[in-house]
Formats: structure tokens, C-alpha cells, sequence
């Protein structure tokens, strides 16, 4: 089955084939055998890719589910192919917004969190501090609007263009 999956704003094609234990994952083209088990009657999985075990942690939230993969947290969204087609067809008759996502412009180290949640912020607005290569970062609101969800926490660490906060 095809899936089309954003993992902390970074856009991803998955296909998935099922065995027992096993499962065949092709992401973005490139291929990988895989194993998933349950650990525990909870959230927690161990994930086998290419003979490297990862321990996995699911937690439900609004609009994906937050996953840590062996202690490093991820925001993770997941469509089906039915799914995705209609979300394109929606979006194609909608008015781009321009305040939705703000995104890590480097891979860094959040620092500082200046964003809360229903927070009004208006243009210009410091809203998270990013540490990379021993310098700091300010990422600042580019538009008037208010904070809907902050993704990230201080400490944790953020590839590049990953969604750091949610607004509307």
C-alpha cells in the first residue's frame, strides 16, 4: 500500500508490503527490509532496518502522531494514496495561505522558545532561537497571526525545513 508521509515537514513516498513479522518499505525509491514488534502491550515498537535495531515510542496527537525514534522525537503525518489525491484536489480550489508553517531554515539546536500556544504574534516577532555552528538564530513571525501549535521544545534538535510551529 502506498502512503504519503511528512515527517517533521519533510515530505516522504512510502510503499509498504506486509509479511509475518516482516514488512517490505520502499521510501522515496530506495528499498528496505525491515522487521516491527510490539515490546510492550503500549506505544513501544522495536523497528529492525537493514540488520539496525531502533526502538520506537507512538503518541497520538492533533492531526499525526508524535514518534521517537531511539530518544529523538519527530512529528509524523501519514495519508493513504486516496487520501493525499483528495487533500490535492481541496487545496487546488483553496487560497494559499501565507502564515501556516514556520520551518527550520538549517538543521540546529532549539534554544530558546519564545512561541505558546494561542499566542498572537504579529510580523517580526521572535518565535524560536536556533543554535547551529556555535551561532544563534532568531526565527521571527513573517506575518501577523496567531501561534496555533508549537512542535518542538527546547533542546531538541531539527533538520533542515523541519516544521517547528503551526499557525493560522
Amino acid at each position: 500500500m502506498k502512503y504519503f508521509v511528512k515527517v517533521s515537514g519533510r515530505k516522504l513516498s512510502v510503499e509498504v508490503g506486509k509479511g509475518d513479522d516482516e514488512l517490505s518499505l520502499i521510501v522515496d525509491g530506495k528499498s528496505y527490509h525491515t522487521e516491527l514488534k510490539r515490546v510492550d502491550s503500549g506505544n513501544i515498537f522495536s523497528l529492525i532496518v537493514d540488520n539496525y535495531s531502533y526502538q520506537l515510542f507512538f503518541e497520538e496527537a492533533e492531526n499525526g502522531n508524535w514518534v521517537s525514534v531511539d530518544g529523538h522525537k519527530f512529528f509524523v503525518e501519514l495519508e493513504d494514496k486516496k487520501a493525499h489525491l483528495i487533500r490535492g484536489f481541496i487545496k487546488a480550489d483553496q487560497k494559499p495561505r501565507r502564515l501556516t508553517e514556520i520551518t527550520a531554515p538549517m538543521p540546529g539546536r532549539i534554544t530558546r522558545l519564545f512561541a505558546k500556544e494561542n499566542q498572537l504574534v504579529k510580523k517580526g516577532d521572535g518565535l524560536v532561537i536556533i543554535e547551529a555552528m556555535k551561532m544563534e538564530n532568531e526565527i521571527r513571525a513573517n506575518g501577523d497571526g496567531t501561534v496555533r501549535e508549537v512542535l518542538v521544545n527546547e533542546g531538541d534538535s531539527v533538520d533542515k525545513d523541519a516544521v517547528l510551529i503551526l499557525m493560522k
